[in-house]
């Protein structure tokens, strides 16, 4: 008897374990196929066609062979060209750099009309060369006269910038504004995945601006026919990038709805650059274009819309950097190259200028 009590405890005990085996087996696989499932159709074809672990891993992060830095020059808009200083220490910190040199190329998108010694020279300070057509207002904007700005020398490229969209020779492309100091290697901001179609955006939620026709509010809406591109089409996306942040900030900073554009991680699209350029149409949409291309992308990428952005460390862009933050940012962003300018602390200003002669010195023995 005693026996047959011991043997049927055995064969519970392995039933049950088998049980919980097959039960943990199906939470695994359901939540799997789910989290594939949100990326796009396209990845949950592959998994059910049992996609390989690298085939996986290209639909989740693109192909690392195709990962670039990206900076866009444009024609000076004084005659010493301090940018184009700015984009040679922005080359020479992931080229050469010891300490933030990149595993990743940098290509520069070089506007129509830049000097041609300019370009040779940064080719041969080790950048790739993108030549653009700009992207002027005008060509852009319905009715110019409703921007916050003039269209002067200062703004008139800024629009370019969303060109990057159309570079898709690359799966992800990280922008870097001239005026953005590398201070640490950054190559891991990669490593943020795409995002795929979030649940549909409540009305309520969106953006409001007033139509300037009659002073009506109005929720910001995607018209995906006006686009000429079905909704599927413009996923797995990516825009990842850091909460802008004022002058007197907490440390770390606190997060905030919206992002600072001088430096965003992107997949590009034709798709979504189209959908940009449809937008950006109309600057009452989106803050009269205050912020010119940023104004844009805060509307076309709003946290509870169709393509939320994606928070990534705050010190990848030292936005508003102060003395307390320098050991922590892996990036400072401000024109440090105004040296007279109480705008930013000492150290910014000695860390540029000693990068700024690093890069000379560097070339100068690469020369000799």
């Amino acid at each position: 008897m005693t026996q047959l009590r011991l043997g049927q405890i055995t064969h519970f005990l392995r039933r049950s374990k088998f049980i919980l085996l097959a039960t943990a087996l199906l939470i695994g696989l359901c939540t799997f196929t789910f989290h594939f499932n949100l990326l796009s159709p396209s990845v949950l074809h592959a998994f059910e066609g049992q996609m390989s672990t690298e085939q996986a891993f290209v639909d989740l992060q693109g192909d690392p062979n195709k990962y670039t830095f990206m900076a866009l020059l444009t024609p000076p808009s004084s005659e010493n060209d301090p940018y184009f200083n700015a984009t040679r220490v922005l080359v020479h910190r992931l080229k050469h750099h010891p300490v933030t040199k990149s595993k990743y190329p940098i290509h520069i998108m070089v506007v129509r009309g830049v000097d041609e010694w300019k370009i040779r020279r940064l080719e041969a300070d080790g950048a790739s060369i993108i030549m653009v057509d700009p992207i002027s207002p005008s060509n852009m904007v319905v009715d110019v006269e409703s921007m916050d700005h003039d269209v002067s020398k200062r703004y008139e490229h800024m629009f370019t910038k969303l060109r990057i969209f159309e570079q898709t020779q690359f799966d992800k492309l990280c922008v870097v504004d001239s005026d953005i100091l590398i201070l640490k290697n950054i190559d891991d901001i990669f490593d943020t995945p795409y995002q795929g179609k979030p649940r549909t955006p409540v009305k309520t939620e969106q953006r409001r601006y007033k139509d300037p026709k009659d002073d009506s509010e109005h929720y910001f809406e995607e018209n995906f026919e006006e686009y000429g591109a079905s909704i599927d089409d413009f996923y797995p996306y990516l825009l990842a990038a850091v909460s802008d942040r004022g002058e007197h900030h907490m440390i770390p900073p606190e997060p905030i709805g919206s992002f600072n554009a001088g430096m965003m991680l992107i997949r590009p699209s034709i798709e979504q650059f189209k959908r940009l350029l449809k937008i950006g149409a109309y600057p009452y949409k989106y803050e009269n274009a205050h912020m010119m291309e940023q104004s844009l992308l805060n509307l076309a990428y709003e946290e509870h819309g169709w393509f939320p952005w994606t928070r990534v460390d705050p010190y990848y862009n030292g936005v508003w950097c102060s003395p307390d933050e320098y050991h922590h940012l892996k990036t400072a962003h401000g024109k440090f190259w105004n040296i007279g300018s109480s705008e930013f602390a000492p150290v910014y200003l000695a860390e540029w200028f000693r990068a700024y002669g690093e890069m000379l010195a560097f070339h100068q023995y690469q020369t000799n």
